[in-house]
């Protein structure tokens, strides 16, 4: 019984995924390999791109260039380090400014006003939440 090695071409460099492969198989969508120990792996996004009976491996690529995914990724994450933190201030700054309008239309004692209003300030502060929320994501997980 020949048993083979599975790795994932990752930057050039191959990674092991999984030791004593005994059955590696696709669907089309995922690959799918199990260990002779019974330990399953389905790889979503990636294809078989070499197999090596002699030598006992097999190399599963991403589809798609890697450079290319990595590239767009690094450069996605950039753009929303940027864009957040600057909607996140922008809809701060439209706070305030709803807050002004709220106080003339009490001023004006325009109460059906000033509860729209309120409830349209309600929705602001859940959108920077949001959007707190989105830039505390994007510290924590900056790989995909």
């Amino acid at each position: 019984m020949c048993l083979s090695n599975v790795y994932l071409e990752v930057k050039k460099q191959d990674k092991l995924v999984i030791e004593e492969a005994e059955k590696v198989s696709t669907d089309g969508e995922k690959v799918h390999v199990r260990s002779l120990m019974g330990d399953i792996k389905d790889l979503e996004g990636y294809y078989i791109s070499e197999v090596d009976l002699i030598g006992n491996y097999v190399i599963l690529k991403k589809t798609g260039s890697l450079e290319e995914m990595d590239d767009r990724h690094h450069e996605n994450v950039r753009k929303l380090e940027i864009g957040l933190p600057y909607l996140l201030k922008h809809n701060r700054e439209h706070e305030k400014d709803i807050q002004k309008w709220i106080q003339r239309a009490r001023e004006a004692q325009l109460d059906t006003v000033v509860d729209d209003l309120q409830k349209v300030l309600e929705l602001s502060y859940q959108i920077s939440g949001c959007f707190e929320s989105a830039l505390n994501k994007l510290k924590r997980d900056d790989e995909p």
